[in-house]
């Protein structure tokens, strides 16, 4: 009874930590989009305001409801999968939907920054998982990816599989990873980092916590002649 109660005890407070380590990330989070919202707000209060500036206004205004919308929806999940409440599916999943089910969301954002997305797939190579949470995950590093691509830059998707694994592979013409920010990128509460200032360090640290979850594994790197790499490995048998 002891003992049980012990658990019980150590279950709680683990479970009040994560509350109160989400809470502390959505606050920290949504600090400066929130500042920015009140801004924009105070400035379509003037009466001299013209219509074409009001509608540059709202548009600005909705993306940064959209990024905070975003944010919350990752953390909560996050949290969730740090506490073990996900339950992953374990079905065979095709790379090639995967794939085309994560660049979908995402290929507006990308045609607007002028950004071209290209898709490299060998064969049919497939891996068991989770496509639902997987996606969201390859959601997040390719926004991740675009985020850090100038215009006329290229996000490219490789798949490639054998007998054993799958492996992903989305790489981008951007500025690179810098060097003493590799081993903390996906990092959850790193908050020094400037490649993950502008929130998506909370997209990174959920990407890792989602594959490795499923017995993947990612890593981030930094290819020639410049940009950033990140590497999927999926089993096509439980492990």
């Amino acid at each position: 009874m002891t003992i049980r109660l012990r658990e019980q005890n150590a279950e709680l407070k683990s479970e009040k930590q994560f509350a109160k380590e989400a809470l502390e990330d959505i606050s920290h989070q949504l600090r400066t989009p929130l500042t920015s919202v009140m801004m924009i707000l105070g400035l379509m209060r003037s009466a001299d305001l013209e219509d074409k500036e009001r509608t540059e206004y709202m548009r600005d205004l909705y993306e940064l409801l959209a990024r905070m919308k975003w944010l919350i929806e990752t953390m909560l999940s996050l949290s969730r999968i740090e506490a073990d409440a996900v339950k992953f599916a374990k079905d065979t999943v095709s790379c090639r939907e995967l794939i085309n089910r994560s660049v979908e969301p995402v290929s507006v954002t990308a045609e607007l920054k002028g950004v071209e997305i290209k898709t490299e797939i060998e064969g049919e190579p497939a891996f068991i998982g989770d496509l639902h949470y997987t996606s969201e995950a390859l959601v997040n590093l390719l926004k991740n990816a675009i985020e850090h691509t100038p215009e006329g830059g290229t996000v490219t998707i490789t798949a490639k599989g054998n007998n054993i694994s799958s492996d992903i592979t989305i790489s981008d013409t951007g500025e690179g990873i810098p060097e003493k920010e590799l081993p903390h990128i996906f990092e959850r509460f790193y908050r020094s980092s400037e490649y993950t200032k502008n929130g998506f360090g909370i997209g990174l640290a959920f990407a890792k916590k989602v594959i490795n979850a499923q017995d993947g594994k990612l890593k981030a790197s930094n290819h020639k002649p410049h940009g950033a790499e990140f590497d999927i490995h999926f089993y096509k048998t439980t492990i």
